[in-house]
């Protein structure tokens, strides 16, 4: 009852040499699987909090990665699967699950970060044209990558909260740099700088007057929207928080993240403010596989062929009818 997979002959135990399998889970009843998974389980209740310095609260986590190779973009994306297990004897109430991302883009201090609230997409993207060394740098044209929150937890009533907040943090010890204690945590969770003070709409989304729950929600390639380009925000090493809740996790409940993680590289001249169009057209078909649960989509049918023999050689015709997906297309 850890790692899911396929009970091929109904045992209840996990043996290959019988035909079983792994697979991604979930809540697709289908028995699919990846190329690729790697699975681990780990909890809070062992050792010293030495980054948070808290108390456990007796949470497990089942974390599934896997990956598929194609030949299309599916090929540079990867997907994670969390499942929350609360082990404890007592409610865990206002509750938040966070995907925390430290995506360090090529150079690390050169980075931009941004969202789009529609998909639950959060992105990083260089903020110039040409990403040094630092020691690694991806040079001119660097690509963008986006970590989409396909699934995110539901409340007590079973309604999906998907992500309620996406926010930031600068890798220093300033206000709006590292969590070094619990409630940092948990305010960067919730909506919350290290000083208490919330996060508010425009600049670097720290000290104005409207608090806001999504931080840099533009496009970049729009010069009136809120983005790190335009205010002349100073890149640097960016960490984010796609976040959700608050709900109540009771004793013995789960709760699951599903995520995807999708990488593009933008059509040359789009810089120093790119349009984030190539990522979201990759991220649909992300998000397509998500729906389907995770069974790869088949591609257009075949064209007719029809064969027409001759002496010695064979003609063969193809033929786009209408009945065919590709109908009529020409590219």
């Amino acid at each position: 009852d850890y790692a899911p997979f396929a009970d091929i002959d109904g045992d209840g135990k996990y043996d290959p040499t019988n035909g079983d399998y792994p697979i991604t889970g979930g809540q697709c009843q289908k028995y699919t699987y990846a190329d690729q998974m790697i699975w681990w389980v780990y909890n809070d209740n062992g050792n010293i909090h030495t980054e948070s310095s808290s108390a456990p609260i007796d949470l497990e986590v089942h974390a599934l990665a896997f990956a598929y190779k194609t030949n299309d973009e599916v090929n540079d994306m990867t997907f994670y699967k969390y499942s929350l297990l609360n082990k404890a004897s007592s409610d865990l109430t206002q509750t938040y699950m966070g995907v925390w991302v430290d995506p360090d883009l090529g150079c690390y201090t050169d980075d931009y970060i941004g969202c789009d609230t529609s998909t639950g997409l959060g992105v990083v993207y260089n903020a110039d044209a040409n990403d040094e060394p630092c020691p690694v740098g991806y040079g001119t044209q660097p690509p963008i990558l986006g970590v989409d929150y396909f699934q995110g937890p539901k409340d007590q009533n079973g309604n999906e909260l998907g992500m309620s907040s996406f926010l930031y943090y600068v890798n220093d010890f300033s206000v709006r740099g590292n969590p070094t204690i619990a409630t940092h945590y948990y305010g960067y969770l919730s909506g919350y700088w290290t000083d208490g003070t919330p996060f508010t709409q425009g600049g670097n989304a720290y000290g104005g007057s409207t608090p806001t729950k999504y931080v840099f929600p533009s496009s970049p390639a729009d010069a009136s929207g809120w983005s790190m380009c335009h205010p002349g925000t100073t890149p640097a090493d960016m960490r984010f928080i796609q976040s959700s809740g608050p709900f109540t996790l009771k004793p013995g409940a789960a709760n699951d993240i599903v995520m995807g993680v999708v990488w593009v590289h933008p059509p040359v001249g789009t810089y120093p403010c790119p349009k984030f169009d190539l990522l979201l057209k990759a991220d649909k078909k992300a998000q397509a596989l998500f729906d389907n649960c995770f069974e790869l989509i088949d591609g257009p049918n075949a064209p007719d062929m029809s064969i027409v023999e001759l002496d010695k050689q064979l003609v063969l015709h193809l033929d786009n009818t209408q009945s065919v997906e590709n109908y009529a297309q020409t590219d």
